[in-house]
């Protein structure tokens, strides 16, 4: 059964640190550039704490940690953050705009009880690396705080209890409003009252929980569970036994999941010669005219046209300003998992990892989220090639889940990204 319970959540007063929005950041920053520009739009954007150590550098750079643990420590004592006093969950709307169209998500942010996968309470879908998972378990310990909630799914029961109860909860004015520049505005209630927080556990406790975002955060977290436990002698009900999500029901209209493209950078001139061979031996290729602008979303609605049962994405980088759709030719095998016979697993596991062999795949093939990020990095040179993939369906991640397989690193992009900074969760003592 799943363990959810409210928490006494760290949040910014703001009486001291003025207004919340611009001290809220995106879960994940892309660029140096994105980086700087969350550290110039407030001396307490939540960046200064979450972002500890790039892990793609390979360094373990001790310092970063270090200056996490003094400012967190330096916002408490100054007020900037200041800690609930009695244990709740929290309500969260997000409202955005996709394609000119607005959507709104809902979402419940508790303490979930870390278990173990095998246990089948949270369940995993996508493979990780141990750089990522090593460098939260390293701000965990240094800070003994958690800076952002992981998405996690769930689905509802027949009558929607848990909706309804949220929806409920929503019709009152919201105790926090936010419009973080570049994601959702968000509106956000603070339940306390015990017979709704009961309620809702019930109506949670035989959910199986998906992680959607997160997979390396709640890996760290079962590491440092363990270290809580076996070194500093933690109980079971300790705030180190629980991680914080957003739990998000898998049908939410506001729930999307894009495409996690791929692109090829550092290999050698023999290794990219294999690559173009291999793929015109094992896809049929056709070029694609982009238009004069937002080349990635066309490309991207174009490849939803190609059938589902077919194993379809596209490419650049096979000739010198030319994008194309490859189709693989062969139709997944019948002794395929559901994971490896997806988009993400054929590309993979038959294209990439016959040319590259796993290990060197780790260093030459990177994910993006932008496709025309990865169009625009091939095109440019800085890339040998680009992979702009197809989103799984929802089902499809949940199918994968309840089956107990794993796609690869990075395949599932659900969108909006939850944003970092509206509850803190604490791991010293009590929830």
């Amino acid at each position: 059964m799943a363990d959810i319970r409210p928490f006494r959540a760290v949040r910014y007063d703001p009486a001291v640190a003025g207004d919340l929005s611009p001290n809220l950041c995106p879960t994940y920053v892309l660029s140096d550039q994105e980086l700087e520009d969350l550290y110039s739009r407030s001396d307490y954007n939540i960046i200064r704490l979450e972002l500890a150590y790039d892990w793609s550098t390979h360094a373990y750079n001790e310092s970063r940690y270090m200056r996490s643990a003094r400012t967190r420590s330096q916002w408490l004592m100054s007020g900037v953050l200041k800690r609930d006093k009695d244990p709740s969950m929290y309500v969260v709307e997000e409202v955005f705009d996709e394609e000119g169209a607005e959507y709104r998500r809902i979402g419940l942010v508790a303490a979930v009880r870390i278990e173990d996968y095998d246990a089948g309470v949270v369940l995993p879908h996508e493979l990780t690396e141990q750089g990522p998972v090593d460098d939260r378990l390293s701000l965990m310990k240094s800070t003994f705080s958690n800076f952002s909630p992981l998405m996690s799914l769930y689905r509802d029961g027949p009558d929607a209890p848990v909706a309804t109860l949220l929806w409920q909860v929503a019709r009152r004015e919201p105790d926090v409003v936010a419009n973080p520049p570049g994601l959702p505005s968000i509106r956000m209630w603070c339940i306390d009252d015990p017979t709704i927080l009961g309620a809702l556990q019930r109506a949670l406790a035989n959910s199986e929980i998906y992680i959607a975002d997160g997979h390396h955060r709640y890996e760290a977290a079962q590491a440092f569970r363990d270290y809580a436990r076996d070194d500093l002698g933690h109980d079971e009900d300790d705030a180190s036994q629980f991680r914080v999500m957003t739990l998000v029901a898998i049908d939410d209209p506001g729930l999307f999941l894009r495409g996690y493209h791929r692109d090829v950078t550092g290999a050698t001139e023999a290794e990219v010669l294999s690559l173009r061979a291999h793929i015109a031996a094992t896809c049929d290729l056709q070029e694609w005219k982009p238009p004069k602008s937002r080349v990635g979303l066309a490309l991207e609605h174009r490849l939803e046209r190609e059938s589902d049962d077919k194993t379809s994405f596209g490419m650049v980088g096979l000739e010198p300003g030319k994008i194309h759709i490859a189709t693989m030719k062969s139709a997944p095998s019948s002794d395929l998992d559901v994971a490896d016979a997806t988009d993400y697993g054929r590309l993979h596991r038959e294209i990439l990892r016959g040319i590259f062999g796993p290990s060197r795949e780790l260093h030459v093939v990177g994910v993006k989220n932008s496709a025309d990020q990865a169009i625009s990095d091939t095109l440019n040179g800085e890339s040998e090639f680009g992979f702009i993939m197809r989103p799984i369906s929802t089902d499809l991640a949940e199918s994968v889940i309840s089956q107990g397989k794993l796609l690869p690193i990075k395949s599932t992009y659900f969108h909006p990204k939850i944003s970092s900074g509206l509850v803190i969760q604490n791991l010293e003592g009590d929830l």
